[in-house]
């Protein structure tokens, strides 16, 4: 009986010991652009869409349980496949992706990307000609420039 015991109190200390093995993945896309406060060049470059038609839709299927606590890790997830999409179709971005987020049968997250894949090329130095698009990049939406744009307008002077 003694000895019963001093085997059920082992087996339970030894379950108490187990490692946990977690793992982490993170990505980063065109939503997080580096903090920079001036302008030393304008840069300007085109954009090359590799293929006329769509791409078939990437699937990525994440193994982590769908419940609340693990919503708040969607948008990496879709960062993350939204990546790994390009790298497959060696692009620099999928222009017009569509990201679809659905629940597999095993209650997995999937995430589901279509687009265009395209290429950054010709890149070049602004002239005074491209002066008209600061206006413009300063309109966008969600462009961390416009907040530093003043209502004051104030000529710019590009030099050739």
């Amino acid at each position: 009986m003694k000895r019963n015991l001093i085997l059920l109190v082992g087996a339970f200390l030894m379950t108490a010991c187990a490692v946990q093995k977690t793992t982490y993945r993170e990505s980063s896309a065109r939503v997080i652009e580096p903090g920079l406060s001036v302008i030393v060049t304008p840069l300007i470059a085109d954009l090359q869409v590799i293929s006329q038609e769509k791409i078939t839709p990437y699937v990525e299927v994440f193994p982590y349980e769908v419940t609340l606590f693990n919503l708040k890790y969607v948008d990496n997830f879709k960062r993350t496949a939204l990546l790994n999409a390009a790298k497959k179709y060696n692009a620099d971005v999928i222009v017009g992706a569509i990201i679809d987020v659905e629940t597999t049968p095993k209650g997995e997250f999937q995430i589901s990307v279509t687009g265009y894949p395209a290429r950054w090329v010709n890149f070049r130095n602004a002239t005074a000609a491209d002066t008209w698009m600061v206006d413009m990049f300063q309109m966008t939406p969600g462009n961390s420039a416009a907040v530093l744009h003043s209502t004051e307008k104030k000529p710019i002077k590009i030099d050739k």
